[in-house]
Parts: structure tokens; sequence; C-alpha cells
């Protein structure tokens, strides 16, 4: 990951879960906000397309990493199996008052995932939030229902979902 990371941010995930996970917080956004970063991370699975879906206050924001854009060197001839996207989400945070960032991670051995979101203020002091323990986190497959393919697979598939909308976690 990169040399900026804030030390206290770590990958989170859902008790128990296998294969996804739902994580979320709600996060203060103070007035004077100029500019906002969200740095995100999740192991990479060459079976899957993304491995992380981020949203903000119900928006999806990213998918991510994508198969195509993860493996990635990093100038001193080590692979990096651990990419990480930098992303702007200064519209997200131009008004005051608190937002609700979610994530929804995949995996098949873990779900998880790290975020670190860094706001700048008009003052020039900058605040940071970063994934840990204070998130809330839902053991997906309960309503994702991973399993293997029942009828042969498709390209980039390692497993099939199989939706139980009575697992559904309503209001998530």
């Amino acid at each position: 990951l990169c040399a900026g990371w804030n030390p206290a941010s770590k990958f989170i995930s859902a008790p128990n879960a296998s294969t996804f996970a739902y994580l979320r917080k709600e996060v203060p956004a103070p007035a004077g906000v100029v500019s906002a970063l969200a740095f995100v991370s999740a192991p990479l699975e060459t079976p899957l397309l993304a491995q992380y879906k981020l949203y903000i206050d119900g928006a999806l924001i990213d998918v991510g990493p994508g198969r195509g854009e993860a493996p990635v060197w990093g100038g001193d001839g080590r692979f990096r199996s651990l990419p990480y996207a930098t992303l702007d989400v200064t519209a997200s945070f131009a008004a005051a008052g608190t937002r609700l960032v979610a994530i929804e991670a995949m995996h098949t051995k873990g779900a998880s995932v790290m975020l670190q979101l860094q706001l700048r203020l008009a003052d020039g002091s900058v605040t940071t939030e970063v994934t840990d323990e204070t998130w809330l986190a839902f053991d997906a497959d309960a309503h994702r229902k991973p399993g293997k393919p029942q009828h042969g697979g498709s390209a980039g598939t390692g497993f099939i979902e199989y939706i139980d909308a009575r697992a559904e976690p309503v209001g998530w």
C-alpha cells in the first residue's frame, strides 16, 4: 500500500463472512470541506471481477479493483497484490452533515476491505476517517448465498450467487 496510509486503518470484514461482507459507518462531514479523497484497497482474487463496491449515502462511488487494473508494478520490480484506488469524493462531502459510507466486500477466502477517507478543510486542516473496529458489519453470505455453479460456470466466476431475498438486510 502507499506510504501515506494511516497506521490506524485496518482491513475489516464481518465475523464469519466467507465470501461477502456488508460494512458501514456514519461519517461526520464538517463545514468547509474543500477536497475529499477516498483510498480503498481489497485483496485481489483472480476469479472475481471486483473485490468491493463503495457507496456514499446510497450512491455507488466505485467498483474495484478490477482484474484489468489490479496487478500493478511499483517501479521497483515487485508485483503488488494489494492495489488501491484513489477516488475524488469531494462532491459527496460538499455540505456539512453526516454521510453514510458503505462497502460491500467480496472474496472467496474471506471478504475484507480497507478505506481511508481524507477531508481537507478550508482552514488547511485534514480530518481522516479509517476502517477500524467501529464500523458496523453484516455477514452478507446469509443474503447472497454463494455456492458452486449447478449447471456449469461462466467466464470469470469462481462461484454463483443464489440470492435469498428473505435474508436481505432491510435498511442496511
